[in-house]
Formats: structure tokens, sequence, C-alpha cells
């Protein structure tokens, strides 16, 4: 099965699509078919009843498909966070998410390390505290914080790795 998940920014959600063969396409033209929306405020906030600001920025996708991640900014009891979802290995559908406070009011971008042969670690890129983290992906979708801090540079919004 085939499938795409989109972070919706402003609607604080993920969205999980099946892409359909072109040949099934609905009446409207469109090869995705939405098969879950979920919110990226897991807890009490239901999606579209949380009324501070919060916007969701980014997801990322473990190597094995195991587990998606959003992160979420201006939202959590003192900063932003990060959620993660363990991916159901039948139809692709996400769990209700784990909220990790990443200690930043603003968690922008964020990359899964692929120069680490563990794919395991996530790095993000603190928006308004100029920070640099590395958290480590757990089994379940939380994140356990290292001892990996960068201060600066100033405001960072994307992460990419390369293997030179």
């Amino acid at each position: 099965m085939k499938l795409a998940y989109v972070v919706h920014e402003m609607g604080n959600y993920v969205a999980v699509y099946k892409i359909l063969p072109v040949d099934s396409a609905s009446s409207n033209g469109s090869i995705f078919e939405e098969v879950q929306r979920i919110t990226t405020r897991p807890g009490s906030m239901k999606a579209g009843v949380f009324t501070g600001y919060s916007k969701a920025a980014e997801i990322q996708l473990t190597a094995d498909a195991s587990v998606l991640l959003a992160s979420n900014r201006g939202y959590g009891p003192h900063s932003g966070n990060v959620v993660g979802y363990k991916v159901s290995t039948t139809d692709g559908t996400l769990d209700a998410g784990i909220p990790t406070d990443v200690l930043d009011k603003y968690p922008r971008g964020m990359e899964l390390d692929t120069t680490d042969s563990s794919g395991n670690y996530l790095l993000v890129a603190g928006q308004s505290g100029s920070t640099l983290r590395r958290w480590k992906v757990k089994s379940d979708g939380a994140l356990e914080k290292t001892n990996v801090k960068v201060q600066g540079p100033p405001n960072p919004t994307t992460v990419a790795f390369a293997k030179i």
C-alpha cells in the first residue's frame, strides 16, 4: 500500500492519504484518499479546540516507517513539542501520539540523522532559542534527551544531513 503523510500547519493536524492507482482516481480526479486526520496536539486539546498560538511545522518518517514525528511551534506547557506517532503495520494509520517538550518555544525544522547507522536520532532546530538539540527516537515514538546541544546559529529553521 502506498501512503502519503501531510502536515497541515494552520490546522495542526497530520493527514494520512492512501495513494490510488491513476486509473482508480475519484470522480474529482484525485488519486489521494484521506484515511485519517489526527491532531498534532494530543492529550486534552482536541483538533480545533486549542485557542492559543500553535502551528505544526514539519514531519519526518523513520527509515523503517515505524514512527512519524511532527513538530509544533508554540504548543506545550512551557514550549513547543515534537509528537511521535507509532505507524500501524497493517494500514499505515497513526496512534494517538506521544508529545515531548523539546525545550524551545518554536521547534521549526527537524531531520532524522541519516549519518548515524542506527537512524534513531533526531536533530531539532529551535528557532526561538537559537539551538540545535539531538534527541533519541524510541520505538514507541517518544523522544529521549541526549547531551548534544549547540547554541546558535541564530534562529535556525531547517536541518539537513549529508555523508560525503
